[in-house]
C-alpha cells in the first residue's frame, strides 16, 4: 500500500469519508484528496494532527502494507499518551423542551468517549436557556446509559407530551417518584415539569458538558 492508500483507508476507518474527516477539522478536500492520489505530500503540521487523532504514523510512512489492527481505534503515542478520539454528535436536544424534528446536522468533535456506554447530543441553539449558566445552547453534553439517574442530576429526557408528541429537554432532576419526575431549570426561568412515568421515554444522566471555544471549534 502507498502512503496515499493507507492515508484514505485510515480516514475511512475512522470518519467514513475524506469529505466528513475535511469537514471535522477544516482542511479542503482538494487538499486532502491530493495527499491520498500522491499529487502532493503532506506537511508536518498535517502529519502532527492525525498523529494526535490516533494515526500510527510510523505505518503510514514505511512500506509496512500490513494493517494494524487498532486502524479505528485511538493508538497510544511515544510514553503511552492517551490520545482522544473523534466521535459523531448524534442528535439535537434542547435546554427547554423541544420536539423532535429530525433537522439537526451531525457533526465530528474531539474528545475522549466511551462510545459502548456513552452518546452525545447537542443542545439546540434555538430554543431554552432555562440550565443557564450550566448548559446552553451550543453547549456538546455526553450522558451515560448506565449511570442511575437521581435527585439534583442533570439529565437528558426524552417523553410525550400531553398531545403525544415526542419531546426532548435537558433539565435538573428535582425528585422522582413511583410514578412521576419533577424536573426544572437552575436559574427558576420556568415552571416545574412534571412527567408521568406512563408518558416517559428515556431519562439518562448527564456526566459530561463540552462548551466550544470562541472560534467555534
Amino acid at each position: 500500500m502507498t502512503f496515499g492508500e493507507k492515508l484514505r483507508y485510515w480516514i475511512e476507518a475512522n470518519y467514513a469519508s475524506i469529505a466528513k474527516f475535511c469537514s471535522a477539522f477544516g482542511y479542503k478536500y482538494s487538499r486532502i484528496h491530493n495527499y491520498t492520489k500522491g499529487i502532493r505530500e503532506p506537511d508536518n503540521e498535517f502529519l502532527n494532527h492525525i498523529r494526535t487523532l490516533g494515526c500510527d504514523i510510523e505505518w503510514l510512512l514505511t512500506n509496512d502494507a500490513e494493517i494494524p489492527e487498532d486502524i479505528n481505534n485511538t493508538t497510544p503515542g511515544k510514553n503511552d499518551r492517551i490520545i482522544r478520539k473523534t466521535f459523531l454528535v448524534e442528535h439535537n436536544i434542547g435546554a427547554g423542551a423541544v420536539e423532535v424534528d429530525g433537522t439537526f446536522q451531525p457533526y465530528y468533535w474531539e474528545w475522549t468517549f466511551d462510545k459502548d456506554n456513552q452518546h452525545v447530543f447537542v443542545v439546540d441553539h434555538r430554543i431554552g436557556n432555562s440550565m443557564s449558566p450550566f448548559i446552553n445552547p451550543g453547549d456538546s453534553v455526553i450522558i451515560h446509559f448506565s449511570d442511575q439517574v437521581q435527585d439534583l442530576d442533570i439529565a437528558a429526557v426524552k417523553y410525550y407530551d400531553s398531545e403525544r408528541k415526542k419531546r426532548v429537554t435537558i433539565k435538573l432532576v428535582h425528585h422522582i417518584e413511583d410514578d412521576f419526575v419533577i424536573l426544572g431549570g437552575t436559574n427558576n426561568a420556568e415552571t416545574p415539569l412534571v412527567i408521568a412515568k406512563k408518558n416517559l421515554i428515556s431519562i439518562y444522566k448527564v456526566t459530561d458538558i463540552h462548551k466550544p471555544k470562541k472560534n467555534g471549534k
